[in-house]
């Protein structure tokens, strides 16, 4: 994994196991519905909007 250390290696293969279990739960939740690009895309650019207002005014 890159890092000689026990526990760096123990707590990336834990990472590793809860970000799986949260991609299968998402899965198994995951409706069957397509989501219109133009949402997706209009909730990007909100997130976009908010992070750069954010960088240039702080924490409110």
């Amino acid at each position: 994994m890159g890092n000689g250390t026990r526990a760096v290696r123990g707590g990336a293969r834990e990472l590793a196991r809860t970000y799986g279990r949260w991609c299968a739960e998402a899965e198994a939740g995951a409706a069957d519905e397509t989501i219109p690009i133009r949402h997706l895309v209009a909730i990007q650019y909100g997130a976009i909007l908010a992070g750069a207002d954010r960088a240039v005014h702080g924490h409110r």
